[in-house]
C-alpha cells in the first residue's frame, strides 16, 4: 500500500515527533492539531480564537495534501471544559464543517499539550489516483 507522509510548510510546530498528516491509500490521517500557528508561542486570546485557529490550521495541512474541507469525512474533538465551551465550538465547527456532515465526536479531557483548550484528529478520503 502507498504511504506518503505530509509536512506542511506553513502548518503548526509538532509538540513531539510526528507529521502533520499521513497518506495512506486515499485516506488521509491528520494529527491532533492545536491552535497555534507555526512559530507562534502564546495561545490565542479567546477559546473562540483556538478553535479559528485549530481550523486554520486543518485548512493548511488538507491543502498542503491537495485537499479541502469537502474531504473531510471523520472529526474528533477534544475539550477541556464541555460545560463552558461546546456551545462555542460547535457554531464555529458549523462554520467550517456544517454543510459537509462528517462523522463526528466530541470529548472532554482533562488537559491538552501546551496549556490549549481544543484540539481535533481528523480523516479525510482522498481522490483515487
Amino acid at each position: 500500500m502507498n504511504e506518503t507522509e505530509i509536512m506542511a510548510k506553513s502548518g503548526p510546530d509538532p509538540v513531539a515527533a510526528y507529521p502533520h498528516a499521513r497518506r495512506v491509500g486515499n485516506f488521509l490521517f491528520i494529527s491532533g492539531l492545536g491552535p497555534h500557528k507555526r512559530g507562534e508561542k502564546d495561545l490565542p486570546a479567546t477559546f473562540a480564537d483556538e478553535v479559528h485557529g485549530v481550523f486554520h490550521n486543518l485548512k493548511v495541512i488538507l491543502e498542503a495534501a491537495g485537499l479541502g474541507l469537502e474531504n473531510v469525512v471523520d472529526v474528533t474533538g477534544f475539550l477541556t471544559d464541555l460545560e463552558t465551551d461546546f456551545a462555542t465550538y460547535n457554531a464555529i465547527y458549523a462554520e467550517y464543517l456544517g454543510q459537509i456532515r462528517p462523522a463526528r465526536t466530541t470529548i472532554q479531557v482533562s488537559e491538552l499539550p501546551r496549556g490549549i483548550h481544543v484540539e481535533i484528529k481528523v480523516l479525510a478520503v482522498c481522490p483515487a489516483g
